[in-house]
């Protein structure tokens, strides 16, 4: 089963979302600024294929680790999804010019979050197959 990770300052919404995404029978790893999620995804044995961040962090913005990532050729080709309260034209356009795959503004609908996750996996297998 696809591992995700999720990187949020607010801890509520790390144990709702992956509540939610585990409910569905995903693997969560979950980091709580960028810089320790960071961390954890350079530590993880086992792929993550999928990263779901919010872009307003301490340490490290959701920019700095999405553009760290897309950087760094072990880890480029992983899905991300931001989730995020600012809805500004500009942290839309950034993100996208940085490879995101879609952005969710906040507060999160769940059946919309699970529809997104699924949109980027079927993406992926389509990819691949």
């Amino acid at each position: 089963m696809e591992r995700i990770m999720i990187i949020d300052d607010d801890d509520l919404v790390l144990k709702i979302v992956a509540k939610l995404l585990q409910k569905e029978g995903y693997t969560v790893l979950s980091g709580s600024n960028g810089r320790d999620a960071m961390h954890l995804i350079q530590q993880t044995k086992e792929e993550i294929n999928l990263i779901i961040t919010d872009i307003m962090m301490p340490y490290s913005s959701g920019f700095e680790v999405i553009s760290t990532l897309k950087k760094d050729p072990q880890y480029q080709h992983i899905p991300v999804i931001i989730i995020t309260s600012t809805g500004n034209e500009s942290a839309i356009t950034e993100a996208y010019k940085l490879g995101v795959e879609d952005f969710l503004k906040k507060p999160l609908l769940p059946k919309e979050l699970l529809a997104r996750v699924k949109k980027v996996f079927s993406k992926s297998n389509n990819a691949i197959a």
